[in-house]
């Protein structure tokens, strides 16, 4: 085909400016071309000869449309057409060999001896292994599916062609990694588009003019483009795309395939590490990093982009890169490639001129050309230099020291590379080096070496790419497994004992019988030792069989003389050793044999076990005692528009359409003019539009339709079926406690998520993992019988793990839907449990806006939901108001849930008397958060701020009361039939302590920030009274088990602002009141008791004790606090000065040597200032900088 175009307006020469993106639009006119042309020759010092238009969009269509006809014919499958194009490939690398060096000379200025290093050797080495190996991969292969089922269904899985497939090929290497995927596609049968890189232009107009003249023109074809040609171009649907690139681009190339759902393989290379370790052969690493760095001057996805050096090695590792790098220079000019444009010469300049490391290399290059960068050793380099922001993909080595385990750490933050290569002679270290990270491949004391193992997979993972390639991996990559059953007439016979009518009898054949002597107590303990058992006995029959191997040879030898065969025929033997032996050798290797190679006897057990497990699974899974079905979850914005009120335009559209057709109905029948049924009909069709939503832009919903949660982000099936069976059986306390009755929903998010069949509504995968992280910290606290078999520590921490991930995504911000606000809210509660305020203030924002979105909060947008769907949302909604008010309060923050825009029904108390008085308490807790927000709202707000001490003192006593009212409904709750009818006890016991201290916040307000009172006498009382009713509900938890005491931690003494405690120590330090100072004491020994429970109750612990000690050095002293005057009525008033309100202060006293650990003079003098000067509320306080920075 022809690939140039004369007609400048249809295309764009080859920028060569460094990337494609920097080419000049196809429509560019003639005098702005012929201008770019020009720079382009002057930047790349080109000939006009090698400069190529690009492939217009005219040839890109018949390209396109003669391949998928070619593939359609077939002619592509013929395995004798496969070998016929292997086989041109060699001649085309064979007759070409000089060119192809030369063109990349001229691109890169590359050495022969790398050219052929890298590119046609192990293109060549490649195509052999194909060529041998052809019939074999494309053969029908027969899965090990036991002899019965061989011989009745007679499967068979056979390897077909995806399609036609586009390879896009990189400038790094731009004839090796285009060739060796399109051999890759052609063992596997496909038709095949090639994209060479526009960056080299030389080497891609060389195979623009040799792969026509080699390869079938009616199967494989060649385009070229910049970024806007390659873009248009992959908006064809292709049957595979392999590309090969930077990360950056690769994004854009996935998002084009996936809107065609089109299969990928990306190779992307990565910021690929090499740590070299104290027991590390240093001379062997120096010589080898140096090597790769200056090998294609380090443009390799492979090449080492940093070293982590030990302390103990650095500084000689560092002399002797040195010696190596210079070293390599020797050859000069001629030996070293050249960066491959501009641009990425400056940008590999300007990283070393903003390094804060020491260049202790930067040996000049003789008569080098332009855009020859030296190597460059950087020292001093810590993670955060510039030198280590991106990848370098130059011939520049950073190295930072760090121990083996800091190196690891430094790995696991930034994006999995591509390869990882340990330099130690400590094996144990190496494979905790290798079992501690996740990369593409891994060489130990060496580099490179795993890229050229024949039959091995090169890929990368995460960042550094999906998919594999190289031998069989390559022809895999571009082939569908099919499996084929051709059952045998007996099947059919058989087939009908599974058809309708079901009966029982048909259970007893049905049900997976235990074969395989399970023991019910079996313990991991137990499974580690059967494991190193199986181990020794593999270890001894292998022994045993070369034992007798070599005594059968033996006799064969002594009685026919042929001891020379015995290497040839013990080499399959010997390479199942687990140990390095002297008959393993690559020339042994490379021999041919006539024996076959041993193959486990257990992988028939291996997958009967896996189909075993999975079978039990589904049954248990399905299987549901009380009911037929379990519903599967539906996306809650599935054909919902987002709530909008009275006063929206939507609103008053939806009217307006009303009464137009209410005057269209009293017509009184007349038929109706066109003209208006044609108005009304696109009246109709534009308010019905969600106008949120483009109808061009796929939404959250689309993107999960087919969404299929991979194992690795979900609990084991087996462990997921018996935490299901459990809940069902005996719900967990957080599920009780928190009033979450529908316990089916559990096992339909299992079902949904394990085993997908339908749309997955967004933000399930991380509601499961909430749940499961509570319910299983429950029951590991109850040492559950049921679970004893599982590790359920590291099952809790996973899934903390996950939730903690998913709740952190870009996906919970967008699309609202019930499943993300019911994750929302765990995330609410455990950043609660954490002392996390302001992150929980985060999350209940969010959920917030998602409840608002909608229409959680208006009972008109619910009437229509099941009664099973309302009821969820308005457990959610009014769980997530009771936590926000409460915390507005704490923080001293307006709420998001204003209860003049709330109509939602309240949940419906159980009918069921083990539920039912947590349910009538939660109520309550729903009336308690109420009065909690009139009491920002009438007392801390702004507009409360201005209010007459007439209405402040109206609404302080009308709050007092409706709080008392409330405790005493809390305490008329019969608890007695509830489950953990224990715990709710201990809560009633603590309500006096809530009510005081939300009493004690009430009273607090007697006084503005501005007056001259500061604490008034009923605000001093009320505070005494909850601190001692603290220490009295302290005594029902005292001897308790820790999940317990965590419960009083969690549920009741994080819960107000613990305001009382400084009002109480404000009194003691200006009365000098020995009461106080016992009272403030003894808080804070109880405090000490559970401050390791949680972050929260440490924090708590740790600024209590610090005011304890400043009172009691103050009490004991008979000094006292300067700015504030103790009055008869028991208030305590700041004196007012010509400047205002006076200044709180410390006296300068001798202060013990351990009083102030955490906090000092001047930190307890600016808290007080704040809580009495500003009004500032005290849980606000806690969670300040100032205060946080001292207590990490």
């Amino acid at each position: 085909m022809t690939n140039t175009n004369n007609d400048p307006d249809r295309g764009c020469c080859h920028a060569g400016k460094g990337s494609i993106e920097e080419c000049p639009r196809s429509n560019a006119n003639v005098p702005l071309f012929i201008e770019h042309l020009s720079s382009c020759l002057e930047d790349r010092a080109l000939d006009p000869e090698d400069i190529t238009m690009y492939t217009s969009d005219e040839q890109v269509d018949e390209v396109y449309q003669t391949l998928q006809a070619t593939f359609r014919s077939g002619r592509t499958r013929e395995i004798a057409w496969r070998k016929w194009q292997l086989k041109q490939l060699w001649w085309l690398l064979e007759d070409n060999e000089g060119r192809i060096i030369q063109a990349l000379h001229q691109d890169l200025h590359r050495h022969a001896f790398e050219s052929i290093f890298a590119e046609v050797r192990a293109i060549k080495t490649d195509l052999q292994q194909h060529l041998r190996n052809i019939d074999q991969w494309t053969a029908d292969q027969a899965p090990s599916a036991g002899f019965v089922v061989n011989q009745v269904l007679r499967p068979t899985i056979r390897y077909e062609p995806l399609g036609v497939a586009l390879i896009v090929g990189p400038w790094n290497f731009p004839v090796s990694l285009l060739i060796q995927p399109l051999m890759a596609a052609i063992t596997a049968g496909c038709a095949v588009l090639l994209k060479p890189s526009e960056v080299t232009v030389a080497t891609q107009n060389l195979l623009v003019d040799l792969i026509p003249q080699y390869l079938d023109p009616t199967a494989i074809r060649v385009v070229t483009g910049g970024a806007a040609e390659t873009t248009r171009l992959m908006a064809r649907k292709f049957d595979h795309i392999f590309f090969t690139g930077s990360v950056g681009v690769a994004r854009h190339v996935a998002a084009a395939a996936a809107k065609h759902l089109t299969p990928t393989t990306l190779e992307l290379g990565g910021q690929c590490p090499a740590i070299v370790t104290a027991t590390a052969d240093i001379e062997a690493a120096a010589r080898e990093i140096a090597w790769i760095k200056f090998l294609n001057s380090g443009q390799i996805c492979l090449s080492v982009n940093h070293v982590f050096a030990h302390p103990a090695v650095e500084e000689q590792l560092i002399r002797r890169m040195t010696f190596h790098f210079n070293q390599f220079f020797r050859e000069g000019a001629d030996g070293m490639t050249r960066i491959v444009n501009q641009k990425n010469f400056d940008r590999l300049q300007g990283l070393l001129e903003k390094s804060g490391g020491r260049v202790e290399t930067d040996a000049p290059v003789q008569g080098g050309s332009p855009r020859q960068l030296p190597l460059s050793v950087v020292s001093n380099v810590d993670m955060a230099d510039p030198l280590l922001s991106e990848e370098l993909f130059g011939s520049i080595c950073p190295v930072v020291r760090a121990s083996t385990q800091e190196a690891i750490d430094s790995i696991n933050n930034l994006p999995r590379p591509l390869a990882l290569y340990i330099y130690s002679q400590d094996d144990q270290e190496v494979e905790h080096v290798i079992s501690s990270t996740l990369s593409g491949g891994v060489t130990v004391n060496g580099v490179l070496v795993h890229v050229a193992i024949p039959e091995a997979p090169f890929g990368g993972v995460g960042d550094s790419g999906h998919g594999y390639y190289h031998g069989e991996w390559g022809f895999k990559t571009f082939s569908h497994m099919r499996t084929i059953a051709r059952p045998r007439p007996l099947f059919r016979k058989v087939s009908s004992l599974v058809m309708p009518p079901y009966s029982t009898e048909g259970l007893k054949w049905l049900r997976v019988r235990d074969g395989m002597g399970l023991k019910r107590e079996w313990s991991l303990e137990d499974e580690r030792k059967l494991q190193r058992r199986s181990a020794l006995s593999r270890l001894a029959s292998r022994f045993g069989t070369i034992a007798v191997l070599f005594v059968s040879l033996a006799l064969a030898d002594f009685k026919t003389g042929l001891s020379h065969e015995t290497p040839f025929v013990l080499v399959p033997y010997v390479r199942s050793l687990p140990f390095p032996s002297p008959f393993y050798s690559k020339e042994l290797i490379n021999t041919s044999v006539t024996i076959a190679e041993y193959e486990s006897e257990d992988k028939f057990d291996a997958i009967q076990e896996q189909l075993a497990a999975i079978q039990q699974s589904l049954r248990q899974v399905n299987q549901s005692p009380s009911h037929a079905a379990v519903p599967r979850p539906v996306s809650s914005t599935q054909g919902v528009p987002p709530f909008e009120g009275q006063s929206s335009f939507h609103h008053e559209s939806i009217l307006a359409k009303d009464a137009a057709f209410s005057a269209v109905a009293g017509s009184q029948g007349r038929p109706l003019d066109d003209h208006v049924s044609a108005a009304l009909s696109t009246l109709t069709h534009s308010l019905n539009r969600n106008p949120t939503t483009s109808e061009d832009q796929p939404t959250t919903a689309d993107k999960v339709a087919a969404f299929s949660a991979s194992k690795e982000h979900l609990l084991p099936v087996d462990l997921a079926v018996s935490v299901v069976k459990t809940v069902k059986a005996q719900p967990p306390f957080f599920l009780v406690s928190h009033s979450c009755r529908d316990l089916l929903q559990i096992e339909s998010l299992c079902q949904s998520l394990y085993f997908p069949l339908q749309s997955v509504p967004a933000g399930s995968l991380t509601l499961l993992h909430g749940l499961f992280y509570y319910i299983i910290r429950d029951y590991l606290y109850q040492g559950h019988p049921d679970l004893a078999r599982f590790d359920l520590a590291s099952s809790m921490e996973f899934c903390e793990r996950h939730f903690s991930l998913g709740l952190n995504s870009y996906d919970m911000v967008t699309t609202p839907t019930l499943e993300k606000v019911q994750a929302l809210w765990l995330g609410v509660i455990k950043a609660q449990e954490e002392f996390d305020i302001h992150r929980c203030w985060t999350y209940l924002s969010l959920a917030f806006n998602m409840c608002q979105t909608m229409g959680f909060h208006r009972s008109s947008t619910l009437k229509g939901d099941m009664s099973s769907a309302a009821e969820a949302k308005r457990h959610v909604f009014w769980a997530l108001y009771t936590i926000d008010k409460n915390v507005s309060l704490n923080l001293g923050f307006p709420s998001h849930f204003q209860d003049h825009d709330i109509d939602a029904d309240l949940i419906k108390p159980s009918s069921n008397p083990s539920q039912r008085p947590w349910d009538l308490m939660a109520l309550v807790t729903i009336e308690f958060a109420t009065i909690q927000g009139r009491i920002f709202d009438q007392l801390y707000s702004i507009s409360a701020s201005t209010g007459t001490d007439e209405k402040r003192s109206r609404a302080v006593q009308q709050l007092s009361l409706d709080l008392i009212a409330v405790r005493d409904k809390l305490l008329a709750i019969d608890v007695s039939s509830g489950l953990y009818a224990d715990s709710l006890h201990g809560m009633a016991a603590c309500a006096d302590f809530i009510a005081y201290s939300e009493m004690t916040v009430i009273y607090r307000a007697q006084s503005r920030p501005n007056d001259a009172m500061a604490i008034s006498s009923q605000c001093y009382e009320t505070a005494t009274m909850a601190l001692l009713s603290h220490l009295k509900c302290f005594d029902f938890f005292r001897g308790r088990q820790t999940h317990k005491q965590m419960e009083y931690v969690n549920w009741i003494l994080l819960y107000p602002s613990f305001a009382p405690f400084v009002i109480v120590f404000t009194h003691a330090v200006v009365t000098s009141s020995t009461t106080d100072l016992a009272l403030l004491q003894d808080t804070v020994r109880s405090l000490d008791l559970v401050k390791g429970l949680s972050r929260g109750s440490m924090h708590l612990y740790s600024i209590c004790e610090a005011f304890a000690k400043t009172a009691q050095v103050l009490v004991d002293t008979r000094q006292t606090v300067t700015g504030l005057e103790h009055h008869q009525d028991g208030s305590l008033v700041v004196p007012v000065t010509t400047d205002g309100p006076g200044n709180i202060a410390l006296p300068d006293v001798q202060w013990p040597e351990n009083t102030f650990d955490s906090m000092n003079q001047e930190d307890i003098s600016i808290f007080l200032n704040d809580f009495i000067g500003t009004g500032r509320s005290v849980m606000d306080m806690l969670n300040s900088n100032y205060l946080n920075d001292m207590f990490r």
